[in-house]
């Protein structure tokens, strides 16, 4: 898979038609937020002072990604930009997001994708995610 060479910012790609879009930051790196989201309920019983954490259900990772689509390292914005655009079509598809050492399967949702008005071709983007795939905690 080619994207498996690429270090440099914030990939989301779609692993069956290989369309991908680089994420950059303005200070080269795009930012990421990540959490492993839980069904959860925090109790405190009568007469104790500890809490009691009840977990029902752990997700996957979910947060939030922005940054910058950009003519950098050969890219081309606007094409970038369309293939996002694209994938924003159809929300329900599962998308490949790589970032640092993951690289997850995601639903997207929440997106923007705007042109910042720079004198070169530059749009800023962001978007949600939720991790779609069995999240595996191991021990």
């Amino acid at each position: 898979m080619p994207l498996s060479d690429h270090s440099v910012g914030v990939w989301l790609y779609d692993s069956t038609s290989g369309s991908e879009v680089l994420i950059i930051g303005g200070e080269g790196e795009a930012r990421v937020s990540s959490a492993i989201g839980e069904n959860a309920a925090t109790l405190i019983l009568i007469n104790q002072q500890t809490p009691v954490r009840i977990v029902g259900r752990m997700r996957g990772l979910e947060g939030n990604c922005s940054g910058f689509i950009m003519n950098t390292l050969g890219r081309d914005a606007s094409n970038d930009r369309a293939t996002f655009l694209g994938f924003l079509e159809d929300e329900t598809v599962p998308r490949m997001l790589k970032f640092g050492f993951r690289d997850i399967p995601v639903l997207i949702g929440n997106a923007t994708c705007n042109e910042t008005g720079e004198n070169e071709e530059q749009y800023e983007i962001s978007f949600d995610y939720w991790q779609c795939d069995n999240f595996e905690i191991s021990s």
